[in-house]
């Protein structure tokens, strides 16, 4: 059965078209995630939701025309869909005993980004 997660050339053309599915244009990447997650629920390993997780950054990327004007390509994109998933993750986690800072979170995506965008975020 098809799965975004699968790496079978098939299924990567059926994830393709999956993603059409979704008009991310004028959309803060935060609503898109949301939207993303509400539609394609992330199940199974770590190793699975990334491959789902990146079918949504390179489409988010390659369908937003004010994304392409500030991230120089998909994995950047990729790299702040996985700083929102975390973030998730801290806030709402139940075994999370400490939370991220601001200072930390900045911290984090300044290694990946460049530091004015990863402020304005």
């Amino acid at each position: 059965s098809f799965t975004l997660a699968s790496t079978i050339p098939f299924d990567e053309e059926v994830s393709h078209f999956y993603m059409h599915h979704f008009n991310f244009n004028n959309y803060r990447l935060d609503d898109a995630v949301r939207v993303f997650v509400e539609r394609a629920p992330l199940i199974g390993e770590t190793t699975a939701r990334e491959r789902i997780l990146r079918h949504l950054s390179n489409h988010y990327y390659n369908t937003n025309n004010n994304i392409r004007q500030q991230l120089r390509g998909p994995d950047e994109v990729h790299t702040l869909v996985c700083a929102l998933m975390l973030l998730n993750t801290d806030l709402h986690g139940g075994m999370v005993d400490k939370k991220m800072t601001y200072n930390q979170v900045n911290l984090s995506l300044s290694h990946s980004l460049s530091l004015s965008l990863s402020l304005s975020l």
